[in-house]
């Protein structure tokens, strides 16, 4: 069996090829924080929520891997990174609220998904106009086994729109009405047969990747279609639940995205349905956190036996303060963060275990060559990328990783490729994303600092 640092298998940045390649990871190195997969499959929760890399993605991988093994949970998971936004708002061109009309359009292609997933099903009953409904949504083309996607391109076709008004084509009302009176039908059909069906096997369907979707020019629309998504959701999983039904959809979606949508149900969802992933906890000595456990777990994986990475492999000291808390302070206590720099620390050790020397070089690659573009990644779609690079660069000709707001609105009037720079707003938005923290004075003397990973719910703007 291999042993020291460098055979341990940590895993990627990316979550779906980190368990495609090595599926024993998933197996033996999930950590499974606030018990999510029991909350989720058992529960009453859907709505996961969390910042960028910190695990929601290897939830739902989990999940399918579940499935595999447990003949009584069938796993459909959907995402969102090619979505037709624009597509969706115009599938019924009405005159009604864009909340309404979003919510009806999710509610049309999610019924359909599942009744995708119980016709797959073998020992699922169906009751009220099964057949004929299959019959129809395959005239339409959105049946079987198409994505939210496909469903979006097909349903904006004319050649759709003809077939939806072909039933009605005897009656004197307008193309237009024609058009909502059928899918008022079918809705009102899916509703019908998905909310009578009987199984002994769970149903769930996974919604992912919502953050990809972000564009500038369309944000607005993006997000209220997004919030009308979780309504809809909500709706739905309220509907099974009070039929005794075992299914449910499960939505994946950034902490800092799901604050942004505007929606007065918001936060009653949030305090009723979600599960919140914060893997920030205090470092005290002798204690292993839920990071380390992470870490550890995946280190048994490789190494075959029960190990501490921090304590075996590592000097106990990096530039003169502990290790493990020397590691964590240069992530945002997010499990890919920490994944990503034992990787360029691996990358640069020479022996069974880094020496302080190639701890430093690590951490100094990881700070160049992720950290950067993962927090431009994490900006995109709440903020100018080149505005992010110009701001970041600001930064960055700072003499010291601590200054104060004057000095650093100074060096941006002496520069005049600095000058379009809304530099509250940058600042506000960099420490949502917990790229930046703040440091404030209180009375006593005494220094307060305070970062967003440490304070998910600090929305405050102090950059004005």
């Amino acid at each position: 069996m291999p042993s020291g640092f460098k055979n341990i298998l940590f895993g990627f940045s990316a979550a779906e090829k980190e368990f495609t390649d090595n599926p024993r990871l998933l197996d033996e190195g999930f950590f499974d924080i606030c018990e999510c997969l029991h909350n989720i499959i058992y529960g009453n929760k859907f709505l996961i929520l969390g910042p960028k890399g910190s695990g929601k993605s290897a939830i739902a991988a989990k999940l399918e891997l579940c499935s595999v093994n447990d003949e009584n949970l069938s796993i459909t998971s959907y995402d969102l990174d090619d979505f037709p936004f624009s597509g969706f708002s115009k599938l019924l061109p009405t005159d009604e609220d864009p909340k309404i009309r979003y919510s009806v359009q999710w509610q049309f292609l999610l019924l359909i998904s599942f009744l995708d997933s119980f016709h797959k099903d073998p020992l699922c009953k169906f009751h009220g106009k099964y057949k004929d409904l299959i019959k129809g949504l395959q005239d339409l083309g959105v049946f079987p086994g198409k994505s939210l996607t496909d469903m979006v391109k097909i349903a904006i076709r004319k050649e759709f729109k003809i077939t939806l008004i072909s039933p009605l084509q005897g009656s004197r009302t307008s193309e237009q009405q024609k058009i909502n009176q059928s899918i008022e039908v079918i809705n009102a059909t899916l509703k019908d047969v998905c909310f009578s069906v009987e199984t002994d096997v769970k149903h769930l369907l996974i919604i992912d990747n919502l953050d990809r979707v972000l564009v500038k020019r369309e944000r607005e629309k993006q997000l209220e279609s997004l919030a009308a998504l979780i309504n809809a959701v909500d709706r739905i999983n309220n509907k099974f639940k009070i039929n005794n039904i075992q299914a449910k959809i499960i939505v994946l979606c950034r902490t800092d995205l799901y604050e942004n949508l505007k929606d007065s149900n918001k936060n009653k969802i949030k305090q009723d349905s979600s599960i919140e992933l914060n893997w920030y906890q205090r470092v005290k000595p002798g204690e292993d956190i839920n990071l380390t456990k992470l870490i550890n777990l995946r280190a048994k994986s490789s190494l075959g036996k029960n190990v501490d990475v921090i304590a075996e492999f590592f000097p106990k000291k990096i530039w003169n303060d502990d290790t493990l808390i020397t590691l964590l302070r240069n992530t945002r206590y997010r499990p890919r963060d920490l994944i990503i720099l034992l990787n360029y620390i691996q990358a640069n050790t020479s022996g069974e275990c880094p020496t302080v020397n190639e701890v430093r070089y690590g951490i100094s690659e990881y700070s160049q060559k992720y950290f950067v573009g993962e927090i431009l990644d994490e900006l995109y779609g709440f903020m100018d990328i080149e505005e992010a690079k110009l701001v970041l660069n600001l930064l960055g000709e700072m003499d010291s990783i601590m200054f104060n707001i004057t000095d650093l609105k100074e060096r941006q009037m002496k520069r005049e490729c600095y000058s379009t720079i809304d530099l509250d707003r940058s600042l506000t938005l960099l420490y949502d994303c917990s790229a930046i923290g703040i440091v404030k004075k209180r009375a006593s003397g005494e220094e307060k600092y305070s970062f967003k990973y440490r304070n998910p719910n600090d929305r405050a703007c102090v950059f004005g």
